[in-house]
Parts: structure tokens; sequence; C-alpha cells
């Protein structure tokens, strides 16, 4: 997959979709019936004006709002965040990056053409997941999403070949996102992309994560024994880990551990 591919080739373009002046437990009964964790609000010419998530409702739940006569319009977010069909995949990944967001409402003019999430970038543009070397080790802080060890063994410079946000972004909704979307009830153990395979250990305090292509060992039985070394070296480190705290503490540790596991098969 390019970078280069536009949004209007990827994006779900029969997103769930209600009018302005819609009663926000309408709303609310139409997110449940199609199982979807969003709803774009338009307009009566079929132009989106704004977007409610299932975190918006959940958030109405929790206030105890009085729901009586309240319209959408009342809780959706506007201005929308929108893309023409015609931007780029990556164009669209730094829109998300920005922004903070997770979902993009793509425009044929000012009408609504589609929506991409997270999980359209993740499916339909590996790239975006592993760029070059896709040998690579990640932790990730499972208090914040945060990316907080990479290890690239081809490189061995101890450093990632993508985007550090992008990654904490996306799979920091490891346990929500993916399982939903594949129908797994349980923790997730892999994912396979075209040709690369994303192993998944979960930890006490941290996610452990290795992507690896068709040439690459099967490293389950390593990343395993990584997990439980890294978790008890650096206990004192996850335990207190904040985002005030500089990554390069795991660093050492972090890549000690890894060259006396994976040492066999490094260059």
């Amino acid at each position: 997959m390019k970078l280069n591919r536009h949004v209007g080739e990827i994006c779900d373009t029969h997103p769930v979709t209600v009018t302005k002046g819609t009663n926000i437990r309408e709303a609310a009964r139409e997110v449940m019936e199609y199982h979807q964790s969003f709803l774009i609000v338009t307009n009566a010419g079929n132009n989106p004006i704004g977007i409610i998530t299932e975190r918006d409702f959940m958030n109405l739940v929790g206030k105890g709002m009085d729901l009586e006569g309240k319209t959408v319009e009342d809780v959706m977010s506007t201005p929308l965040i929108t893309l023409d069909r015609d931007a780029t995949v990556e164009e669209c990944q730094e829109t998300m990056k920005r922004n903070g967001i997770k979902h993009v409402v793509v425009v044929d003019g000012e009408r609504l053409h589609g929506v991409v999430t997270l999980k359209e970038i993740l499916f339909n543009d590996a790239s975006l997941i592993v760029k070059t070397n896709p040998v690579v080790l990640y932790v990730i802080n499972k208090k914040n999403g945060i990316l907080i060890f990479e290890f690239n063994f081809k490189s061995q410079k101890g450093k990632g070949v993508i985007s550090g946000d992008l990654f904490t972004g996306a799979f920091s909704s490891f346990n929500t996102l993916f399982p939903e979307i594949l129908g797994n009830k349980g923790k997730l153990k892999f994912i396979e992309i075209e040709k690369l395979k994303i192993l998944i250990e979960y930890g006490q305090h941290a996610i452990f994560i290795i992507i690896q292509d068709e040439e690459s060992i099967d490293s389950r039985t390593r990343l395993k024994v990584f997990k439980k070394k890294f978790e008890g070296a650096c206990a004192d480190e996850l335990r207190d880990y904040s985002e005030k705290m500089p990554l390069n503490v795991f660093v050492k540790k972090g890549e000690r551990i890894v060259r006396q596991i994976f040492a066999s098969k490094l260059e």
C-alpha cells in the first residue's frame, strides 16, 4: 500500500447518519442498532454539520443530563474536521494526530462522502504501521497508551521506523478496537496484515508487540520471555511511570534484555 492513496478510496461510504433536529434518544438507538461508535449529523442537503461519538453519549448518561426535548445539535461536536475525498491517507494520518481524533469526515465538495477511522487506515495501508524494516519490538504503557520502548532488530539502533505518535494513537485501542473488528472476545494475540504478523503479549503494566515479516523468526516464545524479564527489570519505572518521565529510563535495560533473548538472531 502507498501513502499517496486517497481517503476517498478507503473510507466507509455508508456511515450512520441522522439529520439535524433528530431527538437525542432516537440518535442513541441508531448507534446501538448499527453497533457504531459514532454517527454523523447532516442537514437536509446531506451536508455533514457535526459528529456524535459513543463517548458523547456516555458523558450524557454520566452527567445525568435531561434528554427530554434535546436534539443532536445540543451535543454534537462542531465545526467538523473534514478532508476532501482526494486528500491522501498520509494527510489524514497527520490530521488525526494533530487534532487528537479517531474519525475524519470525508467530503465531496460540501456533501458527505464517507468517514475514515483508524480501522480503515490500519487495514488499508499497512505501511503506516511498518515502513521499512518490519522486525520491530514495541512496549506500550497500559496506563496511557504511550510507546515507552522500541527496538529495530535490523538497524540495531533501538529506533523505530514509524511515527511514534501514530503508533501509540492507533495501538492504545488494542483491547477495544481490534477485538471488536475481528470478533475476538478475548485478548488479541496476533494480527495478520498482508505479509506482516503482529504478535501481542499483555503484561501487568505494559503491552508487548513484535511486528515481523514472513521471513522473520517465530518470536512468540521469546516475546513471552522478554515480557517477564522487562517487567521484572523495570518494575519500579513501570509502576511509577507518568508522561513526565523521560523514556530513556527504559532504553538501557530494554536493549540489554533484547540482546540476551534475541541475540542469536541479531545481525
